[in-house]
């Protein structure tokens, strides 16, 4: 029979069946076997021992009656306890509210079924008594040692009740020295405490109430030869002081184990904050190398510009010079023609000769005026000619300025790429760079439908008119939104050229950001998500759409010599694949878009002759 089942059996006996009533002061007593309780014994408002049904007993239940009976006068309950947990290694601890709760949380009624948390369970397993706390007056317990051997004897021994029942992360000062507790002569094996002050339960103040039923000493007492009164009282002291003991090593075990567990809680976080300070050096260092990177690459940027602006330099001091030679050459041959001309020739007395542009496009025209004295002028007063003014175009892309090293790592502003990256990301600027007529149609095409907007002398591409081009070559519209956060990160990157495209309420970009543009198309249209970081690349863990699916990491051993499939060249694959297959036959262009009449209409009322400012270009859509 286990503790549960002896006490329960005596503690029945207080109850009687036949209407009998036992009145004696008894603290709210809850029997626990295997973490179910067997009863729950109390002294009703009239002094008599009661015993509440199996159905009304339940673990919020008990709790409230438990927390009813809390004594809140801080002067007699300073630390608060509510409870007494009794276990089966002979360990009471006292308990306070959050502590019964979470012992609650492992203990059910009757009727109640539940599982309680491992770690709770484990650290209240042997728990089978709960008791309501009742604070002892003077700060002791009696001990009763009851003798029927030689008659009815009785031994009642006084012990300091805050040396058996403690809490083992309170250290609560004594308040009378050990040497008066152990006298025999006090007033008043079953334990007693009187309640201490107005604080105690209605019914207990200043009353001596039973805590504790203990095991008797028959071992001893029913040998031949049995001890005397004096020797059953010192057997009682002896074993309420290995009973002291025992509380006093378990508190410094508790104690021991707390600092142990803080300790560890205090080196994990210091632990954890050098990995911190570790990681933040370690990005600290990514960016200035990444920084050094960029400064150098600015460096290179400004001295390869400087070398070009000293080319253009002299090569435009050459066409300065032969613009002079052909403009005079021009004057003489319009002298003359003009003298060669009869009188009153032409319409109004004026001819048109159309000329040559210096870059080498059809569109200036040199206006000349006949005087009255039949000779021939230049209108303007001597001015020789007047030319219209050039076609709008766009600038030509600096592909060494195409950056998107987002799409071949995540983490590239603190890691570098590594060369291969590198290789990969030049070659997928090449490719577009090798298509530049072709965007630029494509460009052109999508940059006039529906607003037509013209900054900085140059034709821009809205939002609408993207999403429009990224649906129409295989992009998916429910990738619209990824899609057009693609845009902003591009047209995030524009230099504005005047206040007007400074102030445009609208994202635009220009065709030089456009090949950028189409690299992230790219990668919406095959869902090219790229690795986290450079473990991530070594390990090829990204995701693309088939057929450019990432390796699988669990290959056998047959699959062995599988090549791999670095993400960066899936990416140049996927880049390739959308020029291929989707861009360029599908998106549409001035030269392929309806019928051919509707194609011949449409370049002459919307598609410029001339698409780039410079003349050094290929000229698209003619």
């Amino acid at each position: 029979m286990d503790f549960a089942e002896s006490w329960c059996s005596l503690l029945e006996l207080f109850v009687s069946s036949a209407g009998l009533k036992l009145r004696m002061q008894l603290v709210d007593t809850v029997l626990f076997k295997s973490g179910r309780a067997l009863g729950h014994f109390y002294t009703n408002r009239d002094g008599a021992v009661c015993r509440f049904s199996a159905h009304e007993i339940t673990r919020s239940s008990i709790y409230q009656r438990l927390a009813s009976l809390h004594n809140l006068d801080p002067s007699l309950n300073p630390y608060g306890y509510i409870a007494v947990a009794h276990y089966s290694t002979g360990v009471s601890r006292l308990l306070k509210r959050a502590e019964l709760q979470a012992v609650m949380s492992v203990l059910s009624g009757p009727y109640e079924f539940g599982e309680a948390p491992p770690h709770l369970a484990a650290q209240h397993e042997g728990l089978f008594c709960l008791q309501s706390y009742l604070v002892p007056g003077r700060d002791l317990r009696y001990i009763a040692a009851y003798d029927l051997s030689e008659g009815p004897l009785c031994t009642v021994l006084g012990r300091r009740h805050s040396a058996r029942y403690t809490h083992a992360l309170d250290d609560p000062a004594p308040s009378l020295p050990l040497e008066a507790l152990s006298d025999p002569d006090e007033p008043g094996f079953n334990e007693f405490v009187v309640a201490a002050g107005p604080g105690a339960p209605a019914g207990m103040g200043g009353a001596l109430a039973l805590t504790a039923v203990h095991a008797s000493y028959n071992l001893w007492l029913n040998r031949e030869g049995a001890p005397t009164d004096s020797m059953s009282a010192r057997l009682a002291l002896e074993v309420e002081a290995l009973r002291e003991r025992l509380q006093r090593q378990t508190d410094i075990a508790v104690r021991a184990e707390v600092a142990l567990q803080q300790l560890a809680v205090s080196s994990a976080r210091e632990a954890g904050e050098l990995r911190n300070q570790v990681e933040e050096l370690r990005i600290e260092v990514g960016r200035l190398g990444e920084a050094k990177r960029n400064l150098g690459s600015e460096y290179e940027r400004l001295r390869t510009e400087r070398l070009g602006l000293q080319a253009g330099r002299s090569e435009l001091g050459g066409e300065l010079y032969d613009y002079k030679q052909l403009t005079a050459q021009l004057q003489a041959q319009a002298v003359c023609l003009a003298l060669s001309l009869p009188a009153g020739g032409g319409a109004g007395g004026t001819g048109a000769v159309p000329l040559a542009s210096p870059t080498g496009s059809v569109g200036a025209t040199v206006t000349f005026t006949k005087d009255a004295a039949g000779g021939s002028g230049a209108g303007g007063g001597g001015s020789a000619a007047t030319t219209s003014a050039p076609a709008l175009g766009a600038r030509k892309p600096n592909y060494d300025h195409i950056v998107a090293h987002d799409l071949f790592l995540l983490s590239w502003t603190r890691e570098a790429l590594t060369a291969r990256m590198l290789e990969c990301h030049g070659g997928a600027v090449k490719l577009l760079a090798e298509q530049e007529t072709t965007l630029a149609e494509i460009f052109n095409f999508y940059a006039q439908l529906g607003q037509v907007v013209w900054l900085d002398n140059c034709l821009t591409m809205n939002e609408r008119q993207f999403v429009k081009l990224a649906c129409e070559t295989g992009v998916l519209e429910a990738s619209v939104e990824e899609t057009r956060e693609a845009f902003r990160k591009v047209s995030d990157k524009t230099e504005f050229g005047s206040e007007e495209a400074a102030n445009h309420p609208l994202p635009f970009i220009y065709f030089e950001q456009f090949p950028e543009a189409v690299l992230r198309l790219a990668a919406l249209r095959y869902e090219w998500r790229p690795p986290e970081n450079l473990e991530d690349a070594e390990e090829e863990l990204y995701f693309a759409a088939p057929p450019f699916m990432p390796p699988n990491p669990s290959r056998a051993d047959d699959a062995a010599d599988t090549p791999p499939r670095p993400p960066e060249t899936t990416l140049l694959q996927i880049i390739k694949t959308y020029l291929r297959d989707d861009l360029l036959p599908r998106a549409r262009r001035h030269k392929t878009a309806g019928s051919a009449r509707a194609r011949i209409k449409s370049a002459k009322r919307t598609a410029p002759q001339g698409l780039w400012v410079s003349g050094k270009s290929t000229t698209a859509g003619v």
